[in-house]
């Protein structure tokens, strides 16, 4: 597949920048065909003065573990963003140089697209608001900022993403933790934020669950700081309203469903890859799903997406060469609506596309 040129970068970040009638979707169009892989954070994010942070009266400069951190600043919610190719690991790929608002100064906010960013902090689950298309917004110094139709946050590994409310002004959560949330071998807490398999059951027992409970839920051991006797808030449920209903993407739909550690569609491309590789003289080393998550605005309404990509790593047989390179196979809408985010099952003729495009 060809390498992003400087024209080619240069043509994205001006349909990122683009506003008015079409804009959505040539952004969209944009995503559709090119695979996004988001920094982990942007720079000048200040989530330890986000609220929501509880610091246990024991040990004051620990926080209590998985609380809600919410955003309030628009200096915060609001970044400016440049598209770029991304140098390592998701080699064919699109990334993108992330600053917040009030880390922006206002002369290079005109070479950048504003959007309403969401980061992420570890053993946490970070909130935002996104004010409706009619309000005006300024940064920390009350200079006005655009109220951007674009949405991204930060990337996603094994997270959870979760956006509920009345289309104009959703919510949007993003919950995740560096490292694994349980291990079975351990008979009492590991280190924090890690469970044996006893207590990980009564939070849930899967990861997409447990972020449930955390969006709906829990009681702490504020004083100790530790997650060891964490359980549901009783009674505390933020799914099955009509008034605000919830719709998530979880580690399920774009890097390991059933148990494994692939996707029902990376496991097709690859069987699809691997019977062509043959007469096209490569072999196929590396499908590796992954996903990103972005939202729209047309007409004062968002539309968020789960991108669901794929890292190839293949090897021409007559050089020798091995190239690597990532596709985007849905971009699946997830909100409005309830429920979880579930890419199409896709078949041999969608594969065909990307198979031809291969060197």
């Amino acid at each position: 597949m060809p390498i992003y040129t400087a024209t080619d970068i240069d043509s994205f970040n001006k349909v990122l920048r683009s506003t008015g009638v079409g804009s959505a979707a040539m952004k969209l169009a944009l995503f559709q065909n090119h695979p996004v892989s988001p920094p982990d954070n942007a720079t000048g994010n200040r989530l330890e003065s986000a609220r929501g942070h509880i610091a246990p009266t024991k040990y004051p400069t620990s926080a209590v573990e998985f609380t809600k951190l919410k955003l309030d600043d628009e200096g915060e919610r609001i970044a400016y963003i440049a598209l770029t190719r991304v140098a390592r690991d998701k080699v064919g790929a699109l990334t993108f140089d992330c600053t917040t608002a009030d880390a922006t100064p206002i002369a290079a906010r005109a070479t950048k697209a504003p959007i309403w960013w969401l980061p992420w902090k570890s053993h946490h689950m970070v909130k935002m608001k996104i004010a409706p298309g009619d309000t005006a917004v300024c940064d920390s110094n009350n200079d006005p900022l655009p109220n951007p139709d674009l949405f991204f946050t930060a990337a996603v590994s094994g997270c959870s993403v979760f956006v509920r409310g009345l289309p104009g002004a959703p919510s949007v959560y993003h919950g995740g933790i560096d490292g694994k949330l349980v291990d079975s071998k351990q008979g009492k807490l590991l280190a924090r934020g890690v469970f044996n398999k006893s207590q990980f059951k009564r939070l849930g027992g899967t990861t997409p669950e447990f972020w449930r409970q955390v969006l709906s839920g829990m009681d702490y051991d504020t004083v100790g700081g530790q997650s060891t006797d964490m359980k549901p808030t009783p009674g505390a449920n933020k799914f099955n309203r009509p008034d605000k209903p919830v719709s998530e993407v979880n580690t399920t739909h774009y890097t390991s469903d059933k148990g494994t550690k692939t996707t029902v569609n990376s496991r097709a491309l690859e069987k699809f890859l691997e019977k062509q590789a043959v007469a096209r003289g490569r072999t196929i080393d590396v499908v590796q799903p992954w996903g990103s998550v972005f939202g729209l605005r047309t007409g004062g309404n968002w539309t968020f997406y789960l991108q669901q990509n794929v890292t190839l790593i293949y090897t021409k047989k007559a050089s020798g060469q091995q190239i690597s390179d990532c596709v985007v196979l849905a971009c699946t809408p997830f909100f409005p609506g309830q429920g979880e985010a579930r890419p199409p099952v896709l078949k041999s003729r969608d594969f065909e596309r990307i198979e031809a495009a291969l060197t």
